[in-house]
């Protein structure tokens, strides 16, 4: 064995210094055990990124993966009741009558649904710290896209922090992280051909990203300001629309 080793070596000296290979040769079972490892991390979801609320809509049982309250109304009774209660009040009335408040409130019940659905929205929504994570950013990118209602969002973020046991800190680095990815990933739609994703990310996309992640009135502004001068204007709103079309509106209309 230490012959083949050897001889495997001086053939293809630069492999040794290959971690993954070193593990293939010296221990086949510990390599096998690292690719299960990171098969199941893909299933679950493990990865800094926004969650797909429309597929996790569609394996809800809602048609298209959109959100309508009367076919919310089939599901919310086997939701706990304090969970749906405290997630209801957010938005509008006191009842589940919105996606981002249903997906929160099913995520902390034991709703029936089949092994297929459940694996699915396992991936965008696993149980345990990510998930927490990605479903405080959904709130997070809301709170940037209706800025009006923060009060109500920041409460969704404390109900989020103290079931899962996570922290500020925690969530806005991860949605930070999760919503640049985001917001460069649909640049590159409409840019892409023109600007390299370093220049999207650090320059063409910049004030979009600053503002989903600080949404203040300067922030918006910055936008408006870069938008109007850039020499791609109708690309760059584009693809603000693209992320909502409420900021898009705003931004697009100022006249600074």
């Amino acid at each position: 064995m230490r012959g083949k080793a050897a001889s495997a070596s001086a053939a293809h000296p630069a492999l040794w210094r290959c971690p993954m290979y070193k593990l293939i040769r010296l221990s086949p079972a510990l390599y096998a055990a690292a690719c299960v490892l990171l098969a199941a991390s893909s299933a679950t979801g493990s990865e800094v990124r926004l969650m797909d609320t429309s597929s996790i809509l569609r394996n809800y049982g809602f048609a298209n993966g959109r959100f309508d309250i009367y076919e919310a109304m089939a599901i919310t009774p086997e939701m706990d009741s304090r969970v749906r209660t405290s997630f209801g009040a957010i938005e509008g009335k006191a009842n589940i009558d919105s996606a981002e408040e249903f997906i929160s409130a099913a995520y902390y019940s034991s709703i029936q649904i089949s092994t297929r659905a459940q694996s699915a929205i396992k991936k965008e929504l696993p149980q345990g710290k990510e998930g927490a994570l990605r479903l405080a950013s959904m709130w997070l990118r809301k709170r940037a896209e209706h800025p009006e209602n923060r009060s109500g969002y920041m409460s969704a973020l404390n109900i989020i922090m103290n079931r899962s046991r996570i922290s500020m800190n925690e969530i806005t680095d991860y949605y930070a992280a999760s919503i640049e990815k985001e917001i460069v990933a649909k640049g590159k739609r409409r840019l892409g051909d023109r600007y390299s994703e370093r220049e999207l990310k650090n320059t063409v996309l910049r004030p979009i990203i600053n503002y989903y992640v600080n949404p203040t009135d300067e922030n918006l502004k910055n936008i408006s300001r870069f938008g109007h001068n850039f020499r791609y204007e109708m690309d760059f709103y584009l693809t603000l629309g693209d992320l909502n079309q409420n900021v898009r509106i705003k931004a697009e209309g100022m006249r600074l």
